[in-house]
């Protein structure tokens, strides 16, 4: 879906761009933690209890969280963090991000695309340059490591193919990682149910899964920056290599 301005006019540009709830009001899944009890209950009842709408309701229950609850509030990065999100789980184009954007913060939608463009604070959709802190890449490896566990409950119990897929789609939409389209995960899921080669086996499901080599290169690993400068240092890698390692070997996954 690619909105312009001279496709509709802003109402029904509002109505038609569509914003993840949790995302929008938490999207460094940190703010939940350090909220009172009585903002959360608020939260939970009045903002995420739907968790996609228009852009334009979004709006309107924000407005009415933080005038209760903050005399001020400038919301501006947080929203650019989850709209971001948006972009990088391809539920928005960078064009719509902006436009909500410009939406969120009150402003005309053509001045303040001009102006967001021209002070630099752009909606990247270059993921090569972003450098995961050592608690985002863990907190990803140990995503992958649940995700070996619960295939290899499946092999050891047996069960519903079905529900073996929907739990690993459902914990893929947990990932952090920028750039990443959980439709090509979906795709290689699926593929994978006849493959009965054992987990020891290059080819096999759970050697596909559980790839580190995979994972780091989508957390950039392997990328420079733009002076040509590792991102991460060997030390890191080999790091995040062990991590996971030692991890994965706490599972009982060689005799399937």
């Amino acid at each position: 879906m690619n909105i312009t301005i001279e496709d509709r006019d802003r109402k029904e540009l509002i109505e038609a761009i569509m914003v993840n709830t949790t995302v929008m009001v938490d999207p460094n899944n940190t703010l939940m933690s350090n909220l009172s009890d009585e903002e959360i209950d608020y939260i939970k009842a009045n903002i995420t209890n739907v968790p996609k709408i228009p852009v334009e309701d979004f709006m309107r229950k924000y407005d009415e969280y933080l005038d209760r609850f903050y005399d001020e509030a400038d919301p501006l990065d947080d929203q650019i963090k989850a709209l971001q999100i948006h972009i990088d789980k391809g539920v928005l184009t960078r064009e719509e991000a902006i436009e909500a954007l410009a939406m969120l913060q009150g402003q005309d939608i053509e001045d303040y695309e001009d102006a967001f463009l021209s002070e630099g604070r752009l909606l990247k959709e270059d993921y090569t340059q972003k450098k995961y802190t050592e608690e985002e890449w863990k907190r990803e490896l140990d995503l992958n490591v649940e995700m070996a566990a619960r295939l290899i409950d499946y092999q050891a119990n047996g069960g519903s193919w079905q529900d073996l897929m929907t739990d690993l789609i459902a914990m893929q939409k947990r990932s952090i990682i920028t750039g990443s389209d959980i439709k090509f995960f979906i795709e290689w899921i699926e593929s994978q149910e006849d493959n009965k080669l054992p987990n020891l086996s290059s080819g096999s499901f759970f050697t596909g899964l559980t790839d580190i080599d995979g994972l780091l290169s989508a957390m950039n690993f392997e990328e420079e920056d733009d002076n040509g400068e590792e991102l991460y240092t060997d030390e890191e890698y080999t790091s995040a290599q062990k991590y996971h390692t030692d991890k994965i070997n706490q599972l009982d996954w060689t005799k399937y």
